[in-house]
């Protein structure tokens, strides 16, 4: 309850500004009740409304518990909250009353107060022919030029008002310079200290021999604030901090403002979600961390090629683990393309399932079909050194724990039923706080024995909803059990609502006060750290 009560103060002015708006609003009400034999229709249609929504929707810490969770979709959810603010009839109500006040006074006064509006009008708009002042729309109250309220606004939304370090180096473009940079950040919070620690000029052979990114990783290790690193926009250095893991956080016209990949100096890992090329549903996501690692979740269709390929050149054309859930179409057509192409790169591990190749073969048109696929993911990992996971293995992935929750047996009866799919790899990372649980295409067959098994273990601050939420998925129930804070359903917006049972499950993770994304977000990132 104290944290809604906090809320309400917070958007109190930053919906009113000044409580002088306010107190008029309030004055007008106060008048409308005195004089409500007067001014009856008015106070039958104003009063009683405006005090119900001051008094149960908007000043009720109750009522801004239950309405918060649809509306936090972001850091900035202030702006899109108070909008609630908008249902008041403030305008009509101060614009009414004025009025009759104004026309209930004498004739005289009448003349009087009008000559005096049109003086303050003289005064505002006509002060000087050349003075155009007025009309400037000033980039903000602070006179921050407009870029660099721009770092700020986007630097402060991420780190969720911790005090954060933004490092620079000692002179940035010609047209601004460190210092204005510095003190706009400095004006706008307190909360944003600045350091000019990294060098003007990067040279391509401190990017070759690796010196450049060891700056930046010691300053990473310098101090536990959390840091960004602000660039003039140079194409080189961007895939160097690319390549090292660093996420790029804004694009300004002059700058590149790059986040850190460890908080408080601990390591953290970025999720992403990406869409299929081809419009369909699918399963593609990197996994990676600043010290430069690069993990590989599916991939999805052929069309994928080019966004995969693209990652693993950022990542010095290396991917330390490549996990394939199941060797359906839509999740491993873009691997068997690109390992079958011959295009330079390596991988550390390939992490899959053991499917047994005669029942699998005997069984698949029962199912999915497309056993094509797996013959060719066959073909592409025989020279590779490929880690078949089973149920309970617990594998160290690049600093993650990786805890495997299902895979096919071929000694267990219940993956005869749709082997593929109910024996996907179902497994869940976790690092120090957070954890990120992936279903793949597990199905409702395995709901209630995944659950019974492992219980409480299931429960993750990120979800990657099973089967793509639509066909046999598990229930909307596992989901919610799972008690995800962001879910992930890899399926286009149209099919998410339009599906009867995926559009159930959307809603009831919403419901759950889940933030939901499908294809039309992404690519989307959560962190685990």
């Amino acid at each position: 309850m104290s944290e809604a009560l906090d809320l309400i103060r917070q958007l109190h002015p930053y919906f009113w500004g000044k409580n002088i708006y306010f107190l008029l609003y309030v004055a007008c009400l106060a008048l409308l009740l005195i004089f409500r034999k007067k001014w009856k229709n008015a106070y039958h249609s104003v009063v009683w409304y405006s005090l119900f929504v001051l008094i149960v929707v908007i000043y009720n810490p109750i009522a801004t518990r239950i309405i918060v969770p649809y509306l936090q979709v972001n850091a900035d959810f202030m702006s899109t909250y108070v909008r609630i603010y908008l249902i008041l009839p403030v305008f009509v109500t101060i614009a009414y009353v004025l009025t009759e006040v104004v026309t209930s006074l004498p004739k005289k006064w009448m003349t009087y107060l009008a000559l005096a509006a049109f003086a303050v009008l003289c005064v505002i708009f006509g002060s000087s022919s050349k003075d155009n002042n007025y009309y400037i729309a000033k980039e903000s109250p602070y006179k921050i030029n407009g870029e660099i309220l721009q770092i700020a606004d986007t630097i402060k939304a991420d780190a969720y008002g911790k005090r954060v370090r933004v490092y620079m180096p000692a002179y940035l473009d010609d047209t601004y310079g460190t210092d204005l940079i510095r003190q706009g950040l400095l004006m706008y919070s307190s909360d944003l200290v600045t350091d000019n620690s990294l060098p003007y000029v990067v040279s391509e052979e401190e990017i070759k021999d690796g010196s450049f990114i060891q700056l930046v990783r010691d300053i990473e290790s310098s101090n536990e604030d959390q840091k960004y690193f602000c660039f003039n926009k140079d194409e080189k250095v961007n895939d160097a901090m690319l390549g090292a893991g660093y996420q790029i956080l804004t694009v300004t016209d002059k700058f590149t403002i790059f986040k850190s990949a460890k908080v408080n100096g601990q390591n953290v890992w970025t999720v992403t979600s990406y869409p299929q090329a081809n419009g369909a549903q699918g399963m593609c996501y990197s996994i990676t961390d600043l010290e430069g690692h690069l993990i590989l979740v599916d991939g999805g269709f052929d069309l994928n090629s080019e966004l995969l390929l693209n990652l693993i050149m950022q990542h010095n054309s290396h991917v330390d683990a490549w996990i394939i859930t199941h060797p359906h179409q839509d999740h491993v057509s873009a691997f068997n393309n690109l390992m079958n192409s011959n295009l330079g790169f390596d991988i550390g591990t390939i992490y899959t399932i053991d499917l047994d190749y005669d029942f699998y073969e005997s069984v698949v048109n029962n199912f999915d079909g497309g056993f094509e696929y797996y013959t060719a993911f066959l073909d592409a990992i025989k020279d590779q050194n490929v880690q078949y996971v089973h149920t309970g293995d617990q594998i160290d992935l690049c600093g993650l724990q990786m805890d495997v929750l299902n895979a096919y047996d071929i000694q267990d009866s219940i993956y005869e039923m749709d082997p593929a799919n109910n024996g996907s790899m179902m497994f869940k990372l976790s690092g120090k706080e957070k954890s990120m649980l992936f279903c793949a295409d597990v199905t409702a067959l395995l709901e209630n024995r995944i659950k019974e098994q492992y219980g409480d273990k299931l429960k993750a601050d990120y979800l990657q909803v099973a089967h793509h939420g639509i066909g046999g998925t598990m229930s909307s129930d596992f989901d919610v059990f799972v008690d995800p804070e962001v879910a992930f359903m890899d399926l286009p917006g149209w099919v998410n609502i339009g599906d009867e049972k995926s559009g159930q499950i959307r809603q009831a993770l919403i419901d759950n006060g889940t933030i939901v994304y499908n294809f039309d977000d992404d690519p989307k990132s959560v962190e685990i750290r």
